[in-house]
């Protein structure tokens, strides 16, 4: 639309032709639209403001489930099914500025699902802020984030909801600038609970983790 303003939309199948026991051919099962706009962005202090919203309407789902994952290694803490027509809202927003010479990032992330068939409803979201400690042509640059993620779950016939939060610490550090910002050491940790009836949730009340990675990639990894 323009250098602010981005609209995208998407009609798609939900389910693939051929490995399903209900083979479909057609397009349009799934519709979605995403508008995303940069309404302020000064460069030179650092500053920049991001909104996006989003919509996704997904028809005829068979067999779902919806799971449950612990934040950083994906384990599976519980289960719920997720059948029917599903209505998806989200929204998002970034605040990008700087302290002290410091690029700071804050964010957000919220949506909400509704599956009509096994009356499943899901909501939850993120907040994250991500502070650079350094960035310099000798040591590269490392970042330090701070993060809290939350999911609310029921469906029909459970008794109860699930509740899932996670509170996770890190830092991603891209070496010197002889590696060209292509490689990215990432370390993180979060603690994991959840609470809700034990025909929904199966795994850990509470559960700890520690993930470290090496990403290597050929195209720029940049966050400020």
């Amino acid at each position: 639309m323009s250098p602010q303003y981005t609209i995208a939309f998407a009609a798609l199948d939900n389910r693939g032709s051929f490995n399903v026991d209900r083979p479909r051919y057609s397009i349009g099962n799934s519709l979605s639209a995403k508008l995303s706009a940069t309404p302020f962005e000064d460069r030179e202090s650092g500053q920049k403001l991001t909104l996006g919203g989003g919509i996704d309407h997904t028809m005829d789902i068979h067999n779902g489930m919806l799971r449950l994952l612990t934040a950083v290694g994906q384990s599976g803490l519980g289960a719920l099914p997720a059948e029917g027509d599903k209505l998806t809202v989200e929204g998002d927003v970034s605040y990008s500025f700087k302290a002290f010479g410091h690029p700071i990032t804050l964010e957000a992330e919220g949506l909400l699902s509704n599956f009509s068939g096994s009356k499943t409803k899901i909501g939850g979201g993120y907040v994250m802020a991500q502070l650079s400690l350094f960035d310099t042509e000798i040591w590269g640059d490392l970042d330090l984030f701070v993060r809290h993620d939350v999911v609310n779950a029921s469906a029909a016939g459970f008794g109860g909801s699930a509740r899932h939060q996670a509170v996770r610490l890190g830092i991603n550090y891209n070496p010197p600038p002889h590696f060209k910002k292509l490689i990215n050491l990432h370390l993180e940790y979060a603690h994991n609970r959840i609470v809700g009836p034990a025909g929904m949730v199966f795994g850990p009340r509470d559960s700890d983790e520690l993930m470290l990675e090496i990403r290597a990639s050929l195209q720029l990894y940049q966050r400020h």
